[in-house]
């Protein structure tokens, strides 16, 4: 996926070595051994007589180790959350720490999950008894008498909505970041695009020289390294014209001018100037893209924007150490009045000047954005195969609980329950297993939506449909549904008597 998409180059080729699949392999089957031995200390130690009566009475659940873990791992939650709120920046390693906090706060929740069901049971009391019918309250004295098999059922359901969640508004967010602060940037109206090698040094006078047309600017985008204090830095390039810089980009001047940006010179943040540890007149090594190394004076300071991180340089400067050695765009700044003119002029322009596309300022943002489409696809596909894990898991869980229920169903058909009222309580007890999980996955995502979105856009609500979050609450309601209530019904397709006797 990333080579097809052009994140990875295709001359770059995946190996692996046998090392990882053994390990992986290694690991699988201790986590199931140590698992199963875990599990079964309680059933290896119960006496065989007592076994019976075990099995249908409700299941001790709290221990303090049982806290203390919980504890451990809420406290590691609300710890991430907190950092990444008040301590990190915006930068690529925020999600490095907001996205394991939904994580450590789902497995927290978990391991306490059959008190918080009970209390919870009993907030949904009154609602759940005002449903007409028995089955309202044929669900609330199963969930109360069976808190730990319906916890068994809420966790896996928690984890679903509290990653899935917590990681696609993470996504979304950064989208709406990046597409809005690289828009905010551009302040010229229209952009001329090259698509055969880039534009002849003329072409932007010519430009400048067209009627209603208040500056132009040549725009060329590269990569580079900084020779800073602690080494190697990578960092984004962007060439541009002295002439046109100040009305085409939004550059909040903090020091010196970008005018000054001629020759062998570079204009930076004020923030990345004090990581290197320069200012206005002092030189800064560098290599360009090409590896040449030069080491350009600063003359102009600029407001830190951590969503656009470039360093500016002349775009006479910049290109020639760039693949096609010219400059592919030229952004326009068209003066307030007649600027459907001015379009119609530039338009004959790009006529005349062979592979020259005439497009509004949006579409480079559209463009800036495609490599984080790229990123946001293979992420998703990531958050996939969480979401179908857990998934699986909450089916497994739900089908394996209705199925060891059969006698139970057929007990209550033998006392006078019809498959109606009893289909109709599994419905109601989904509802609750459904409700109770999605409270508490919300609270666990929002330990990773809201310090993210702090820091993001300063607001407490992250960016993005509220459709995304509908559609998993939706989707792991009908995943309790189903799980429940197709083996019920198939199940009671046989006679009750049958099955209270094959129990």
């Amino acid at each position: 996926m990333l080579t097809s998409s052009g994140v990875v180059p295709p001359q770059i080729v995946y190996h692996a070595g046998w090392a990882p699949m053994a390990v992986g392999a290694a690991v699988t089957v201790l986590a199931a051994a140590g698992a199963t031995r875990f599990a079964g200390r309680k059933a290896a130690r119960t006496e065989p007589v007592a076994a019976p009566a075990g099995s249908t009475a409700g299941t001790r659940w709290f221990s303090v180790p049982r806290l203390l873990l919980a504890l451990l791992f809420l406290t590691g939650g609300v710890g991430l959350a907190v950092v990444t709120a008040t301590v990190m920046g915006d930068g690529p390693t925020l999600a490095a720490t907001a996205g394991p906090a939904s994580v450590l706060f789902c497995v927290g929740l978990a391991l306490l999950a059959p008190g918080i069901t009970t209390a919870m049971v009993a907030l949904l009391r009154l609602p759940v008894r005002a449903l007409p019918g028995p089955a309202g309250r044929l669900a609330l004295r199963n969930t109360a008498t069976a808190t730990v098999r319906t916890a068994g059922a809420v966790a896996p359901i928690v984890l679903l909505i509290g990653i899935a969640t917590g990681t696609l508004y993470m996504q979304s967010t950064e989208d709406h970041v990046s597409r809005t602060s690289y828009r905010d940037t551009i302040l010229a109206q229209y952009v001329l695009d090259s698509s055969t090698g880039g534009f002849a040094p003329g072409v932007v006078g010519t430009v400048r020289a067209i009627p209603g047309v208040a500056a132009a600017c040549e725009l060329v985008v590269s990569h580079g390294f900084v020779d800073g204090p602690h080494g190697p830095d990578e960092v984004d390039l962007r060439g541009v014209s002295a002439e046109g810089v100040r009305r085409s980009l939004d550059l909040p001047v903090v020091a010196g001018s970008p005018a000054g940006l001629r020759g062998d010179t570079v204009a930076l943040s004020a923030k990345k100037a004090g990581e290197y540890g320069v200012k206005v007149g002092d030189r800064l090594p560098m290599h360009l893209g090409d590896g040449a190394a030069v080491r350009p004076t600063v003359v102009a300071l600029y407001a830190d924007n951590p969503r656009q991180g470039y360093l500016t340089l002349p775009a006479s400067t910049l290109a020639p150490h760039t693949g096609d050695g010219l400059a592919h765009q030229i952004l326009v700044r068209v003066a307030p009045h007649d600027t459907t003119g001015v379009r119609d002029r530039l338009a004959a322009l790009a006529a005349t000047v062979p592979g020259t596309e005439l497009d509004v300022s949006a579409s480079t943002a559209v463009r800036d954005n495609q490599i984080q489409q790229i990123l946001a696809s293979a992420n998703y596909a990531v958050v996939a195969m969480i979401v179908g894990y857990a998934a699986i898991t909450v089916v497994n869980t739900l089908v394996s609980v209705t199925r060891s229920r059969r006698a139970e169903f057929g007990l209550q058909r033998l006392t006078g329950a019809t498959r109606a009222q009893v289909l109709a309580m599994l419905t109601v007890e989904g509802s609750l297993i459904g409700v109770i999980a999605t409270v508490l996955g919300t609270v666990a995502a929002a330990t990773t939506i809201v310090p993210y979105s702090l820091v993001k856009t300063d607001s407490y609500l992250p960016s993005g449909s509220i459709g995304v979050y509908l559609a998993i609450v939706g989707g792991s309601l009908l995943l309790v549904w189903g799980a429940t209530l197709l083996p019920s019904w198939r199940g009671m397709r046989t006679p009750a008597v049958e099955t209270v006797k094959a129990a």
